[in-house]
């Protein structure tokens, strides 16, 4: 009985060693991927766990997202007393991205809703209001 359930195993992982190499791969995406993470850190309130968010956001990117996709400095983090509408603009007007590439904008802070602009975020600095739709 051992032997038949070990000569089983042998032919499937043989198989399997065989197919594997042969077998369909999913085409890998074109382009690659800016991120632009902004965490509103100097707010009182919620600094340490906003600056808590940044480190998790890249460390699971870096870790799960090829290196062809993701170079080095395709990450921008934008926090302390950089974090404002004018930072976060200047930072998507400058993505050297291409028309395959894919942006990810993440941000910790306070947000809100008002009826003229919609959802907007709010920082704590002095340039601190920026509607989502300018994003």
């Amino acid at each position: 009985m051992a032997r038949s359930v070990f000569r089983v195993s042998v032919l499937i992982f043989g198989l399997i060693a065989t197919v594997g190499p042969f077998a369909r791969q999913p085409a890998a995406a074109a382009g690659r991927l800016h991120v632009i993470i902004a965490v509103d850190s100097e707010d009182e309130s919620i600094g340490p766990w906003v600056s808590t968010d940044s480190m998790l956001v890249s460390t699971l990117l870096l870790g799960n997202v090829d290196e062809q996709k993701l170079p080095d400095g395709a990450i921008k983090t934008i926090s302390g007393d950089q974090i404002g509408a004018g930072a976060i603009l200047n930072a998507v007007r400058s993505l050297p991205s291409g028309s395959d590439d894919t942006i990810l904008f993440f941000y910790s802070g306070h947000g809100a809703y008002d009826e003229v602009e919609g959802h907007y975020f709010a920082f704590s600095g002095p340039d601190g209001h920026l509607p989502r739709s300018s994003v």
